[in-house]
């Protein structure tokens, strides 16, 4: 038996649900986890807030010159606009480092378990339908949802919350 047979045959349990369900459910709060806790250490979470803040405060004031047709204040802030796409830069490559730790890891994961949960596999059972995701399943008289879709529901509902706990989506308040 090869590598990844094995890894099947010890997924084994938890190839239908509700075991697949909880077993998803789990993978996307630990993948969330991981993600953001690399998020915390590659990014400067005061110096991205203040870079923000001076972007919104930079776009505030553009978008009132050019609303206002002040052309002397439209050119000042023209002249400020390679300094804040600097800063946009900077932000980006901060959050890139800890995205490129964390894709190859996560690329063989998800090949792996999508040998494992096939398409037009159910991993989970809904009362509703979602445009995309979901399908209709006539022996339940539920709507089924496969790997991608449940993963992503999942890592949405999981990863948000946490990424803002941790400061690292900004808020509406700020």
């Amino acid at each position: 038996m090869d590598l990844i047979q094995q890894i099947y045959a010890w997924l084994q349990p938890v190839h239908d649900p509700p075991q697949a369900t909880i077993f998803i459910l789990c993978l996307a709060v630990a993948i969330s986890v991981v993600n953001a806790l690399l998020n915390r250490k590659f990014i400067d979470v005061e110096q991205m807030k203040r870079m923000q803040r001076e972007f919104r405060e930079w776009k505030r004031e553009f978008n009132e010159a050019q609303r206002s047709g002040d052309a002397q204040k439209l050119e000042k802030l023209k002249r400020k606009q390679s300094k804040i796409m600097k800063m946009q830069a900077q932000i980006m490559r901060q959050q890139l480092k800890a995205m490129t730790i964390f894709l190859i890891p996560i690329l063989i994961v998800f090949w792996l378990l999508r040998g494992f949960y096939p398409q037009g596999h159910a991993v989970a059972y809904i009362p509703l339908w979602l445009p995309l995701i979901a399908w209709w399943d006539e022996a339940k008289k539920l709507y089924a949802i496969g790997f991608i879709g449940w993963y992503l529901l999942c890592a949405i509902g999981a990863g948000m919350p946490l990424l803002r706990m941790l400061g690292l989506t900004p808020t509406l308040e700020e």
